[in-house]
């Protein structure tokens, strides 16, 4: 499965139940995407996807706002 963000700048999926590896997918597609915010609250992800998930959005330029 490929996530590709384009054009949005605001990306909120929070309150989806989504697990680490759907948080991890999301992550990678923003490591080269315009989204300026990012909501991922209140899902299912665990501590293990915090490592990885800070390594791919170091990469991100545009993200301003990340809400967890």
């Amino acid at each position: 499965q490929c996530i590709k963000v384009t054009k949005a700048t605001v990306l909120d999926i929070s309150n989806n139940r989504l697990s680490d590896e759907a948080i991890l997918m999301v992550a990678k597609a923003m490591a080269s995407s315009p989204i300026e915010s990012l909501d991922i609250s209140n899902n299912k992800f665990t501590d293990q996807c915090a490592e990885p998930l800070m390594q791919i959005l170091k990469v991100n330029r545009t993200l301003k706002t990340l809400s967890i």
